[in-house]
């Protein structure tokens, strides 16, 4: 598969949310231009283009993440606060721009058990914010978020740095068989990254500073239930277990990771989601 150099960073992110506008929440979104008249009472020539965004983000599902390591240091899913194990080589650093985790490259990770709400196996969306110091440091990969259990390969979805200087966004299902999207990367400097699952179209795609440089189809789909005896669960940073048999450790620095249950673009990011998708 082809890979694109990723372009610099032209990603803006005005602070506005479709939330503030819950009377388009029952938008059609088969019948979106006579849904867009009724709310108008015909005149949609009329309506102000900040309502006509909000209708587009409703329109597109676009909700909070599931997951949120937001930019004030608080760790989020299903918007509650959450308490991971966050083991030995990870670093809060508070700067400026807001909250920066920083990973030595060792076996450090931030580690969130396996929860419901995290089991996904349909359409989802990461963003990030990632500074790659080396591409991986032991093995071929250094995980984004992961998540999967001790055994080899039965992992549903994962975001990875790959020795061969490549960001590699990947999904599997029970049988072991996945599909996945990757382009190049360089060290050293902040890129804001994509990648997405659409599992009405089977569509995989990935964004590198709002470039979409990765493409593929596929019929396989993440799969829900892992092996308790395997000690399942979801990383970021590294895998899911730091005392088990697999050592995938990044050594670089995450920004505001954010997990959707949705196929998003870095449109929908910048400009819908709470918060701010800001370069660190």
């Amino acid at each position: 598969m082809a890979t694109r150099k990723p372009a610099r960073s032209n990603l803006v992110a005005p602070r506005f949310h479709a939330s503030a506008f819950p009377e388009l929440e029952n938008l059609n979104e088969t019948d979106t231009v006579q849904s867009l008249d009724r709310l108008t009472d015909g005149k949609v020539e009329k309506m102000t283009l900040i309502v006509c965004c909000a209708a587009m983000a409703m329109l597109r599902q676009v909700a909070s993440p599931i997951l949120w390591l937001d930019t004030q240091g608080n760790v989020l899913v299903q918007g509650r606060e959450y308490v991971p194990i966050v083991t030995p080589g990870v670093t809060a650093n508070h700067t400026s721009k807001g909250v920066v985790y920083d990973f030595s490259g060792n076996r450090g990770g931030i580690l969130f058990g396996d929860p419901d709400a995290l089991k996904l196996s349909g359409s989802m969306t990461i963003s990030s914010w990632i500074y790659l110091r080396s591409y991986a440091n032991n093995g071929a990969q250094a995980q984004i978020l992961f998540r999967g259990d001790d055994r080899n390969g039965l992992d549903p979805y994962c975001l990875a740095a790959e020795a061969d200087g490549t960001m590699n966004f990947t999904i599997n299902n029970a049988q072991g068989q996945g599909m996945g999207v990757k382009t190049e990367v360089p060290l050293n400097q902040w890129l804001h990254v994509l990648a997405s699952f659409n599992d009405q179209t089977g569509e995989l795609a990935m964004w590198v500073n709002g470039e979409k440089t990765a493409f593929a189809r596929t019929a396989k789909h993440p799969f829900t239930n892992l092996q308790a005896q395997f000690t399942p669960g979801v990383g970021v940073g590294n895998v899911q277990n730091n005392h088990g048999p697999h050592n995938q450790p990044l050594n670089g620095m995450i920004a505001d990771l954010r997990l959707y249950t949705s196929a998003l673009t870095p449109e929908d990011v910048s400009w819908f989601a709470p918060g701010t998708s800001k370069q660190p």
